[in-house]
């Protein structure tokens, strides 16, 4: 009994460590003005890439320019990070 409710608790914790750094790396990605690699998709404009993406606790919100190719910046221009609902950081790029 003992040797399988360690087994659980390994698992949880690999489990809650994979969300955790796929969440960190998102973060950075997001700060760094990309986006994310592990939260999908969710709400998205029809611009190529602007948009809510959601991961397991956190989201990314991103705005951006993606199709016109003679603007400046082109990408990611705004980010919003949330976890859990509550905006933690926002960047803009000038």
């Amino acid at each position: 009994m003992r040797k399988w409710r360690k087994r659980g608790i390994v698992v949880v914790a690999c489990l809650v460590a994979t969300m955790a750094i796929a969440g960190a790396v998102d973060c950075m990605r997001a700060l760094a003005f990309e986006r994310p690699i592990f939260a999908r998709p969710w709400a998205m404009a029809d611009d190529g890439g602007s948009g809510i993406y959601q991961g397991l606790g956190y989201s990314v919100e991103i705005k951006g320019i993606f199709l016109a190719v003679e603007e400046e910046p082109r990408g990611v221009t705004e980010t919003t990070i949330n976890l859990f609902g509550i905006p933690i950081v926002s960047a803009a790029r000038n």
